[in-house]
């Protein structure tokens, strides 16, 4: 019933209704965050395998489609995180990854912004990916205010860690 909806998910589940427009504004990968100490600190990528006996730090909701979607991409890997702390915000979750309690395995948009005893490492073999939609009623689309938040949404998007 929004005007606009901000839409976090698969690919496929993005679709316009009558009446409404998608746009899809990022493609976004996950990233394994830890500290620049760690021995994987200055790799350049990181197999999800590789993280198997890691301390993990949980990031997002228990029931939330991006932590299901990181379960699944561990499974492929054959790997079950074994989450040592639940911290359900990409912030504090970081935060215990500065701290040296474990690591942390994110959206890349999360991991923009880190502080300077952090890495953040390009995760592969499975890469997890989450698509990022808005999805715009048609009758306000062209709206100035629609357009300048489409406009910020998208340069936001394009943005890379």
């Amino acid at each position: 019933r929004a005007d606009i909806q901000l839409l976090v998910g698969d690919a496929s589940s993005v679709r316009a209704t009558a009446g409404f427009e998608a746009h899809r504004l990022a493609e976004d990968t996950y990233r394994v965050v830890l500290p620049e100490t760690h021995p994987l600190a200055h790799r350049e990528e990181i197999e999800l395998a590789e993280l198997a006996s890691e301390r993990w730090i949980d990031n997002e909701s228990p029931s939330g489609w991006c932590r299901r979607n990181l379960l699944d991409a561990c499974s492929a890997a054959g790997v079950t995180p074994v989450f040592q702390v639940q911290a359900h915000d990409y912030a504090m979750a970081m935060a215990f990854v500065e701290a040296g309690l474990g690591i942390t395995v994110l959206p890349a948009i999360a991991a923009r912004e880190l502080p300077p005893t952090l890495r953040s490492i390009p995760v592969v073999r499975p890469a997890p990916t989450r698509t990022i939609s808005v999805v715009v009623r048609r009758t306000v689309a062209d709206s100035p205010p629609v357009r300048l938040i489409l406009d910020t949404l998208t340069s936001l998007a394009a943005e890379r860690p």
